[in-house]
């Protein structure tokens, strides 16, 4: 009998101490993940709701910023490499505090009712981000739907819940394991070329056509949820997308700018604070054509179409917000400075991306929110 307990005793003292080499593992795994690019491509997991980022907010900060965007403004927030994150570091002297209602999947309306919905106090600055691929819209076209909880999951409960939002190794085997087993994959990609094609009005025959231009391993990549669907769904279904919206000779893209303007214009009348500010957030092949290769991969015509053709709706945009008295930031010529910016096979920035765009807020804000009336007289004396 004492042997059988001692050997008892000796199996437990045994798997406790597997047990603890395990979860040591599995923490260091944790982080070091956290700490490889594949992080990048996760950064949406483990945002806080907008009403928990809301709810958190500091509205007695001497200086208040509300931000607005998609996911490019929400991409890993929170973990200080955002650039808001990074921003409010800049700022902290001031007493900076950013409120960042950046939401994945959402555009100008969106942002609109966000601040509407979230922001009950008056902020000091307002920086609506505009991503230059899907935020330049004409909004007349869409069903205007109210944000509410849509990022629900994101506050569910339980252990489940719990790790699928904190773990980047569980996210990142998640996502690998639908590139083999088509049943977990969400039918995104699928689902927009669908919906594309009949806003289009092509024939699955034009549709099987243009979907064979594209790389196959893309086409894979997107319906496993590696890549943005939205990205080579567009490609397939209309290759001069980016023709169209970019060139500021286009008379459809001036459209579409035109009503997200005036989207803009009417927020900002609307509004009783003096600082007032629209970052433009460029796709990556209009900071540089090394990025090409992604695009032409998803299936985009980029032939004949020189950098300085695909900044045209920046030079745009930038125009008649001053016409509307707005002030704009281009966060291009930033950008163009760091390589790579963006993710690899995405068209999000990366770290440095995002380091870029907050040193280039940072100095943009000072010069112009933050100078104080004796330093104004001075600028005018000399």
């Amino acid at each position: 009998m004492p042997r059988r307990k001692g050997f008892w005793g000796g199996m437990r003292g045994n798997l406790a101490v597997m047990l603890a080499a395990l979860v040591l593992c599995a923490v260091g795994l944790e982080f070091a993940c956290r700490l490889l690019p594949v992080s990048d491509s996760m950064g949406w997991n483990r945002t806080l709701p907008l009403s928990e980022r809301a709810k958190r907010f500091d509205a007695a900060a001497p200086l208040k910023i509300v931000a607005l965007g998609d996911s490019f403004v929400e991409w890993r927030a929170g973990e200080g490499v955002n650039m808001f994150d990074l921003l409010q570091g800049d700022l902290s002297r001031q007493g900076g505090k950013i409120l960042n209602l950046g939401q994945a999947g959402t555009d100008v309306i969106d942002y609109i009712e966000s601040y509407r919905r979230y922001v009950l106090f008056t902020p000091d600055v307002i920086i609506l981000c505009l991503t230059l691929g899907n935020d330049v819209y004409d909004y007349s076209e869409k069903v205007e739907v109210k944000v509410g909880e849509s990022e629900a999951g994101a506050s569910q409960s339980g252990i489940k819940a719990f790790i699928k939002k904190h773990s980047v190794v569980v996210n990142f085997l998640f996502r690998l394991s639908k590139q083999y087993f088509p049943v977990m994959r969400a039918g995104s990609f699928d689902q927009n070329v669908k919906n594309l094609q009949k806003k289009a009005g092509l024939t699955d025959a034009q549709v099987k056509s243009r979907l064979a231009r594209l790389d196959p391993k893309i086409i894979e990549l997107a319906r496993s949820d590696a890549v943005n669907p939205w990205v080579p769904a567009i490609g397939a279904i209309n290759p001069e997308f980016y023709k169209e919206l970019y060139r500021e000779s286009s008379q459809p893209g001036r459209a579409q700018a035109e009503d997200t303007l005036r989207r803009i214009r009417d927020f900002r009348s609307a509004q009783k604070v003096k600082n007032f500010l629209v970052v433009l957030l460029p796709e990556s092949l209009q900071v540089s054509e090394k990025y090409d290769d992604f695009y032409k991969r998803c299936g985009y015509d980029l032939d004949n179409f020189p950098l300085a053709e695909r900044r045209g709706l920046i030079r745009y945009l930038q125009r008649r917000l001053g016409d509307f008295g707005i002030r704009s930031l281009d966060t291009t010529p930033a950008l163009e400075k760091v390589y790579p910016a963006y993710i690899p096979l995405d068209t999000h920035p990366n770290s440095q991306g995002h380091k870029a765009m907050a040193s280039a807020m940072a100095q943009f804000i000072r010069k112009h929110f933050l100078v104080k009336p004796s330093d104004t007289k001075k600028a005018g004396a000399g």
